[in-house]
């Protein structure tokens, strides 16, 4: 755990840096996407009137997505359940995902409520 006030404070600013750096190409993502699949009248273009190239390219840009989704999600910036950014964050190995350490505690009972007493999800 990050006790030190000025440590919490860079590691926050870091977090936050790396969000903002991901949602910010994600947007880039997003609006060559519309471009893409909107002709200039503001109309969807059906994916079998295009061409192979230009599907090729929505693919690649999906994919782009996609993948800037998930690292967000599954970094240690944010808590997978609350999302919040500026909390101690616990490694869960079942699942590959960061949770904070209330929501990880908060987890574990729910689990262990949902079983024998033993938590298999929240080790």
């Amino acid at each position: 755990m990050v006790r030190h006030h000025k440590l919490k404070e860079i590691r926050n600013n870091l977090r936050n840096l790396l969000i903002n750096v991901t949602q910010e190409e994600l947007l880039k993502i997003l609006d060559k996407i519309k471009e893409m699949e909107y002709d200039c009248n503001g109309n969807m273009i059906h994916p079998n009137n295009m061409n192979i190239k230009k599907k090729s390219i929505l693919n690649e840009l999906t994919k782009k997505e996609v993948e800037l989704r998930n690292l967000i999600n599954n970094s240690i910036c944010e808590c997978r359940r609350c999302v919040k950014t500026d909390q101690d964050m616990t490694y869960n190995p079942v699942d590959k995902s960061w949770y904070c350490v209330d929501c990880y505690k908060e987890m574990q009972r729910w689990t262990a409520k949902k079983k024998t007493g033993i938590s298999v999800l929240f080790p």
